[in-house]
């Protein structure tokens, strides 16, 4: 700024040199050119005039000079200030854009190790994750072998059990008395309808829980097959005489599946024949079920 300043004094002490350089360049006034005159009474007349000549030109050009000079400095100053205010703004915003930079680096690194450190977890996680699958699957695949393995054990011990008790039957609602002899008060019943059982034919009579308020059952174990057909034969004869149901002696799991088949909407009969279970839908195709299938997938196979 003070620079600008003194150039400006040098432009206005130029300007009026000029001024006064035109002035002297004019013609000096006819009383100075008299040589009988007096030559101070010239100088001082010349003066005079150069006086009130510069007044003149001081009143006119000093307002403008003034003006320029102002309106130049203005201008000078408010080009400087430009300048500088833009200069101090660039080191500003350098300034804070170095700043900005670096937080944002900061901040970028801090979370570049996170990642980096999240990924590192993750590639454990997933790893981890994989092994569990693997065991999870192996376990899986031996549950299944196990479940099948334990499903056929299962059918085959109910198999043998069916098969144990295939020359049994059960005898139900017939009349309990003290001190009976079985099985002969029944035979000797069911003789009177000419159904003739040798007492060698069987094994082993007795009596097994059954429901409350009602007789117990009789289980009877017969010595050969052909003495059981013998009697089934003529079961209806004797249901209705005696008032009793003789029925073959079925599993807990074939009962359990006899009744699942009666309580079916689609299943129009089920009986128990030679150690399996059997029954017809509402086609009148008949099925043979196992303990466990699915009642209603197997009508539909």
């Amino acid at each position: 700024m003070i620079k600008t300043s003194d150039k400006v004094l040098r432009d206005c002490t130029q300007y009026y040199l000029v001024l006064l350089y035109q002035f002297n360049k004019t013609k000096r006034p006819h009383t100075c050119l008299s040589s009988d005159g007096d030559h101070g009474l010239c100088i001082e007349t010349e003066l005079n005039e150069i006086r009130n000549s510069m007044k003149n030109i001081l009143k006119k050009d000093v307002k403008l000079i003034v003006t320029e000079t102002v309106t130049s400095l203005l201008a000078q100053m408010k080009k400087e200030m430009k300048k500088e205010l833009k200069k101090e703004m660039m080191v500003e915003i350098q300034t804070n854009k170095e700043n900005v930079e670096q937080h944002f680096k900061s901040k970028v690194s801090r979370l570049s190790t996170r990642i980096d450190s999240v990924e590192f977890d993750n590639a454990n996680i997933l790893g981890k994750n994989a092994n569990l699958h693997k065991e999870n699957r192996q376990l899986k695949e031996e549950i299944e072998n196990k479940s099948r393995r334990a499903t056929e054990a299962m059918q085959l011990s109910h198999w043998n059990e069916q098969h144990s008790r295939k020359k049994n039957i059960k005898i139900f609602d017939f009349p309990e008395k003290k001190g009976e002899r079985l099985p002969h008060n029944f035979f000797h019943e069911i003789s009177k309808l000419d159904v003739k059982i040798e007492p060698s034919e069987i094994v082993a009579a007795h009596r097994i829980p059954g429901k409350h308020g009602k007789p117990r059952p009789i289980l009877v174990k017969f010595l050969r097959m052909e003495s059981k057909i013998t009697l089934l034969r003529d079961r209806k004869l004797i249901n209705e005489k005696f008032e009793v149901r003789i029925s073959d002696d079925v599993t807990k799991l074939n009962q359990g599946l006899l009744n699942r088949l009666y309580l079916h909407e689609d299943v129009t009969s089920a009986w128990y024949f030679n150690r399996h279970i059997y029954g017809t839908d509402n086609k009148g195709e008949r099925h043979r079920f196992d303990i466990y299938d699915n009642i209603r997938q197997k009508l539909n196979s």
